[in-house]
């Protein structure tokens, strides 16, 4: 696995410091996401398997999981960063980064409203943008389930506002 994630944190670090930095083209972007979200996924099932163990057994996953974590973070931020420079990317003929954003975008957002709907039986609405930390409410008024998405870098909170990975994962408030 540790050949996996620095592969991805490679293909990072390539689009991170190509010439024209966040809008520029960005290729791998869906590469890295696919990447990332086939390994969270096993860590995910590893850690929730593990709950069972004793707690030196957990810290001993989660130490081997945090280089994932954190090319998931630098990821993340690199997302936001690119976000903040959507309409330059457009003018630049970037476009296609564009695209593959709101591709990223909009598979994090079903991947946040399954967790959601797997933690709800009854419609919820989901809010949020990014890897797990997306808040469901039910809905009021009508039965049908909404998802509203934002892509507002200005509007990214802070490192010290955001929760902890634990408390990220799988998190959906009623």
């Amino acid at each position: 696995m540790t050949d996996k994630v620095d592969h991805i944190a490679s293909l990072l670090d390539s689009d991170r410091n190509q010439a024209q930095g966040p809008v520029g083209p960005s290729p791998n972007l869906l590469p890295i996401h696919f990447q990332l979200q086939h390994l969270e996924g096993f860590r995910n099932e590893t850690l929730h398997q593990a709950k069972r163990s004793d707690a030196a057994e957990r810290e001993v996953l989660v130490r081997w999981f945090q280089k994932l974590d954190k090319v998931g973070a630098d990821f993340e931020t690199w997302l936001w960063e690119i976000a903040g420079h959507v309409v330059d990317l457009a003018r630049s003929g970037n476009g296609g980064t564009v695209v593959r954003l709101l591709k990223v975008v909009e598979l994090e957002g079903r991947e946040d409203e399954k967790v959601c709907l797997m933690s709800h039986p009854s419609p919820c609405t989901l809010t949020g943008i990014g890897r797990g930390d997306a808040t469901c409410a039910k809905s009021r008024g009508d039965d049908r389930r909404s998802v509203e998405i934002q892509v507002d870098a200005s509007q990214r909170p802070t490192d010290q506002e955001l929760p902890t990975q634990d408390a990220r994962r799988d998190h959906c408030i009623r």
